[in-house]
């Protein structure tokens, strides 16, 4: 009994030794199992459909109070913006009840308006009005469970994406935009860059695009979508800028051969590295988004966004559910002052254009 014992006290020391040893590969396959839908999508209810002519449909709007209007340190939205933003936020439902997320559930609901509207879509104030739909996102674990079900949750909130995006030209009334978002927002804007923008009246509106966090196939978008090229240069209107911020071990789960990568900090493809002396601040919600300078640097190897390091605690807090070195939920947080600097010069860009262009008689 005694030598069984043994065997077994080692046998689990050394299951223990090796969860240890795998752990950044356990934490990630645990969680996202923990999260797949806990009904099949055919047994699953469709929550009701957003209305987006009532305000309530929106996250943010212009018009309301939303934390979509914080601003840094001394600095405010813009008061009169003469471009807008459609802002379509990333995955924020995280429980397994539905496949598709009602709007107003509580906890993915919060999860937008605390986190991300502060976080990301406030990125774009100091140049743009903000618009950012709530849509029945496909739920985070819907995205890692059988590809019939989540293409169908993905079409759902797509679809709503889609309506969101007629709503906003209405109420736009013909004035230029940027397109943004983050995740399961950057891949809906995809469709919709390659479906609604590209080789259409609307492309002439377009100040640029930036769905971050999400993977492009710069040779497929290029032939699915002329006409909208990835930025080269800072200033350069009426194309898209997109990356995954990934550490020295950060593993890429979407990313492949071919992907699309914008230095955030030099807005090239050139795959120069970018160093932490170009970094004008990263910004964190906790910290009142004021700027930590130097906080990250950036190169494009292979796809990815890679960074050797991040010179701040601030971002201590966030557990590392998608594995070590992978700072998919800092894409926008790490370059926060650049990609807000950025936004400004391309919209500048623009209207600078605009105004230089022959008028029709």
């Amino acid at each position: 009994m005694g030598r069984f014992l043994a065997i077994v006290l080692i046998a689990l020391a050394l299951l223990a030794g090796a969860a240890f040893a795998l752990r950044d590969r356990l934490v990630p396959i645990l969680f996202f199992l923990s999260a797949k839908p806990a009904h099949p999508f055919a047994d699953s209810a469709v929550p009701t459909a957003p209305d987006y002519a009532d305000a309530a449909s929106w996250a943010a709007l212009p018009e309301t109070a939303d934390k979509a209007d914080m601003s840094p340190p001394g600095e405010a939205p813009h008061p009169a913006p003469a471009v807008d933003v459609f802002f379509v936020h990333p995955t924020t439902y995280l429980k397994r009840d539905y496949w598709n997320a009602p709007i107003d559930e509580e906890s993915g609901q919060a999860f937008v308006d605390d986190r991300v509207l502060p976080a990301q879509a406030s990125v774009f104030n100091a140049c743009c009005a903000v618009y950012a739909p709530r849509y029945r996102q496909a739920s985070f674990g819907s995205i890692f469970a059988d590809p019939a079900g989540r293409d169908a949750a993905l079409a759902i909130a797509y679809g709503d994406v889609e309506r969101a995006f007629d709503n906003f030209l209405e109420r736009t009334n013909g004035r230029p935009f940027f397109l943004a978002g983050h995740s399961q927002g950057s891949f809906h804007l995809q469709r919709l860059l390659k479906e609604r923008i590209a080789g259409t009246p609307l492309a002439a509106r377009l100040v640029a695009a930036y769905p971050v966090g999400a993977f492009f196939d710069a040779a497929e978008f290029a032939a699915a979508a002329p006409g909208i090229s990835l930025c080269s240069a800072p200033d350069e209107t009426g194309c898209y800028a997109t990356w995954n911020a990934l550490g020295p071990q950060g593993k890429r789960y979407f990313e492949g051969d071919g992907a699309a990568c914008v230095n955030p900090l030099t807005w090239r493809t050139d795959g120069e590295y970018a160093g932490f002396d170009l970094n004008l601040g990263a910004a964190s919600v906790a910290g009142g988004l004021a700027p930590i300078p130097g906080a990250a640097d950036a190169q494009c190897v292979a796809g990815a966004l890679r960074l050797t390091e991040i010179r701040t605690d601030a971002f201590d807090y966030i557990p590392a559910t998608l594995g070590k070195d992978n700072f998919h939920v800092l894409d926008y947080s790490l370059y926060y002052t650049n990609i807000r600097r950025n936004a400004g010069e391309r919209v500048a860009a623009y209207l600078a254009a605009q105004a230089a262009a022959p008028q029709p008689e």
